[in-house]
């Protein structure tokens, strides 16, 4: 068998028992030599196949007398720098960045008003507050907001939706510079993130649903506008994308801040409530 060829068995094969669960995180894979034996290639190629493996973030292999190679599961790390490659690579745009998060987030707000708990939905108020009160650093803001939509994803009780999210925000801090050129006023901040909040502290998930879809659609727009949207956002050229599009709501931004802070909201929602 061709050496190449004999490594990509030892990897399938155990790729294969780790992800029909009869290899579970934590096992400790038997001898080199017993292994070997098992899967019918040389010690040689057992360690290519191991090594891959240790690449893939499936197993670590520990040296000396005492070592041997312990089977672990992938962090989300591998899963952020795996999509942050993605972005480096490929040419993904930012209006096509947008559209996979509204295809996640949509649904990660209708399913966290059916499942929050008391202590999520805390989280994702205080989120919302700490976004509101970074007003005067964009840095800071930038990563209030992501702190927000990764709450709501926690809350949707799906783990797949939450480490995904968890990835994008490692992306987007690492490599997508999706910096603001100044902070997002606060009134714009409210309006589009208090109905969200609300709906899923009332447990509605067709109005959580429908205020993350009003959300997107005007990032959607203010890109249009700004004529970002088929830029690569893996590019470092061109700057940071700026949302600048400023709706009118008649409603002061010091009122806003101020009843975030003390729970009032105009329907009497559920900020500071479980």
């Amino acid at each position: 068998m061709h050496a190449t060829t004999a490594t990509a068995t030892v990897v399938e094969q155990i790729r294969r028992r780790i992800l029909s669960g009869s290899l579970r995180p934590g096992a400790l894979l038997p001898p080199e030599r017993e292994l070997a034996v098992q899967l019918d290639v040389s010690r040689a190629t057992l360690r290519e196949g191991l090594s891959i493996l240790s690449q893939m973030g499936l197993l670590t292999i520990h040296r000396g007398r005492s070592g041997g190679a312990v089977l672990t599961a992938p962090p989300a790390t591998t899963v952020s720098t795996s999509i942050a490659l993605l972005f480096q690579t490929r040419v993904i745009t930012a209006g096509q960045l947008c559209e996979f998060r509204r295809a996640l987030e949509v649904e990660a707000a209708q399913l966290a008003a059916a499942r929050r708990s008391a202590a999520e939905l805390a989280d994702i108020s205080a989120a919302l507050e700490a976004y509101l009160a970074d007003g005067h650093d964009a840095a800071k803001q930038n990563g209030s907001g992501r702190a927000f939509h990764h709450a709501v994803a926690r809350a949707s009780g799906n783990p797949l939706l939450s480490e995904t999210m968890t990835s994008i925000n490692d992306a987007f801090a690492a490599c997508l510079d999706l910096q603001h050129t100044e902070p997002d006023p606060a009134r714009l901040i409210y309006q589009l993130h208090w109905p969200i909040v609300d709906a899923i502290g009332r447990g509605d998930g067709i109005d959580a649903r429908q205020a993350m879809l009003v959300h997107f659609d005007q990032l959607h727009r203010a890109l249009q506008q700004l004529g970002i949207s088929e830029r690569p956002v893996g590019s470092s050229a061109g700057g940071g994308l700026a949302t600048t599009a400023q709706p009118i709501v008649p409603r002061s931004e010091e009122a806003a801040i101020s009843d975030m802070r003390e729970g009032v909201t105009p329907r009497e929602g559920w900020f500071g409530h479980a």
